[in-house]
């Protein structure tokens, strides 16, 4: 297994975003810090807190370069990557399919909650027509 941890300011929070390489594929994760994280809530974080980590279902790896760069040529491409604003563009869309997913499922909770209501509602309606005209 194979991962990644990325510290950012996300205005107002510092957001960990952490991504992992496993044989089924590819997962991020995402953990709001709050104040901007020392070294020892770093890993007092990573023993204790990491596996409750609710990560993305795995997916398509990320293609990998296995080219061996210069010490110039990384130093640029890192200051370059701590440059961009927001997630890593893989992990955001694995994070954002995951949140969609769940988004979806909610929905799909409050409209049967919604119908099921309004089911009940219809039939209490019926039976006081029926019990009005019972009567006559």
């Amino acid at each position: 297994m194979e991962g990644k941890c990325t510290i950012l300011f996300d205005d107002p929070f510092w957001v960990g975003i952490f991504e992992r390489v496993t044989p089924e594929g590819y997962a991020a994760a995402r953990h709001v810090f709050g104040a901007e994280p020392g070294e020892e809530e770093l890993l007092r974080f990573a023993r204790e807190d990491y596996v409750n980590l609710r990560f993305s279902p795995p997916g398509p790896c990320p293609p990998v370069t296995t080219l061996e760069r210069g010490f110039k040529r990384r130093q640029r491409e890192a200051r370059r990557e701590m440059q961009q604003i927001g997630m890593g563009t893989f992990s955001q869309r694995a994070l954002q399919a995951e949140h969609e997913r769940l988004k979806e499922s909610r929905q799909e909770e409050s409209r049967a909650a919604r119908e099921d209501r309004e089911r009940a509602k219809f039939q209490k309606r019926q039976a006081i027509k029926k019990e009005k005209h019972r009567g006559h």
